[in-house]
């Protein structure tokens, strides 16, 4: 029996993409849905492009809201949804009109209760009207998707492209206030799921934007932010499912790769970048032993280790 599923789309500033992503949702084979559009503040004509799509369709619902952010716009939208299963979508990404009926299927044979999907990046400009081919879905253990999430195999931490059962969320809700909030969020989903599904198949299209706040950012407050989230999520995953600490590790040595990368180019923080180096430096053991590990990741952290016996750090404990 086909259950109510809840999509929810924070909107801001995003006039542009918003009724491609709007229509793609419309277009669904699986039509037993709420739609909610958060307008989280909005100063263009999102609010307004919402209202007129609420009025040609009872399916959806508009709650307006002064800007608080997208985690707070996720969730307000869990809140309010009615349906046992939700999923996000991105108001500048689209999907492939049958994402919502193989995830549900997928949660009706294997009565799970999270279903993930792997996506496609697409231009600015493009719109993906081909319906992925149905491929065989992957039951997982909870270990087995974490893992995945970490490496990025197929998919990542990113909150979209997931159906969860509406009461994973209960005593989980998305971090206010901070960005990089899926990676605050999605593995504590994963670890309280009860039967993670894997579908193979491109069925959400996430649209590469170069004005986009995850791209091309300084470095700043919010990159440590990133560091913090990864560093909660090694201390975790050694703690509950050490088999696939050396992932999370890695995981985290990447995140300082980047956050070191944006750091050399820009002023101030020497705070920040101190604490960036020696996690460098601590994660030296897991990148040095890995194996087809590039130079250049080999090169980072010879000299994160040499630079933070500079710093006066001493024998640099492992994460």
């Amino acid at each position: 029996m086909n259950k109510l599923i809840t999509v929810i789309v924070p909107v801001y500033n995003v006039e542009k993409y918003l009724c491609s992503c709007i229509d793609s949702i419309l277009e669904q084979l699986y039509e037993k849905f709420e739609l909610i559009l958060i307008n989280d503040g909005s100063t263009d004509r999102s609010g307004n492009i919402c209202d007129q799509y609420a009025l040609k369709d009872h399916r959806i619902k508009v709650i307006h809201q002064k800007n608080n952010g997208l985690s707070a716009a996720r969730n307000t939208g869990i809140f309010h949804a009615m349906g046992e299963y939700v999923t996000f979508i991105d108001s500048d990404d689209c999907v492939a009109p049958n994402y919502l009926s193989l995830m549900w299927k997928a949660v009706q044979n294997e009565k799970s209760d999270l279903v993930i999907c792997s996506f496609l990046k697409i231009s600015e400009a493009e719109s993906p009207e081909k319906m992925p081919k149905k491929k065989s879905i992957q039951v997982l253990t909870k270990e087995k998707a974490i893992e995945k999430m970490l490496l990025a195999d197929g998919f990542d931490v990113n909150s979209w492209g997931k159906l969860y059962k509406k009461t994973l969320f209960q005593g989980i809700s998305y971090p206010e206030g901070k960005l990089y909030e899926d990676l605050g969020t999605t593995y504590k989903l994963i670890d309280q799921c009860q039967k993670p599904v894997y579908v193979p198949q491109k069925l959400y299209y996430y649209r590469m934007r170069k004005e986009s706040i995850m791209d091309n950012r300084k470095f700043d407050e919010n990159v440590m932010q990133a560091v913090a989230f990864n560093k909660e999520i090694v201390r975790f995953v050694k703690k509950k499912y050490p088999n696939i600490y050396e992932a999370a590790v890695y995981r985290f040595f990447c995140s300082n790769r980047r956050a070191l990368h944006m750091a050399i180019l820009t002023r101030g923080y020497w705070r920040e970048k101190k604490e960036v180096i020696v996690n460098l430096a601590g994660c030296r053991k897991i990148v040095l032993k890995k194996e087809k590990e590039t130079l250049k990741n080999k090169s980072v952290v010879f000299f994160a280790t040499g630079f933070a016996w500079i710093l006066g750090k001493g024998r640099i404990q492992p994460l």
